[in-house]
């Protein structure tokens, strides 16, 4: 799968869905979408907070962070 370096340019790869719609590699923009994170299931995503820090495995971001939810994929 390809995708567009900049968290700007990934808000408008793949097509929009729903919090409730999302499935494992889909992507979630926060932070007014300075942050992407890979959904992963079971409400959980990766996150690599910033460099030199630890990937880790995190709760899906509460909704009110939340600017857009992406089907990545076919």
């Amino acid at each position: 799968m390809n995708l567009p370096r900049s968290s700007w340019e990934q808000s408008l790869a793949g097509t929009p869905t729903t919090r409730s719609g999302l499935v494992p590699g889909d992507i979630v923009l926060s932070h007014r979408g300075a942050h992407v994170v890979l959904y992963i299931g079971g409400g959980r995503v990766i996150h690599a907070p910033r460099p030199g820090t630890r990937v880790t495995i995190a709760p899906l971001p509460p909704s009110s962070q939340v600017v857009a939810y992406r089907h990545i994929g076919s």
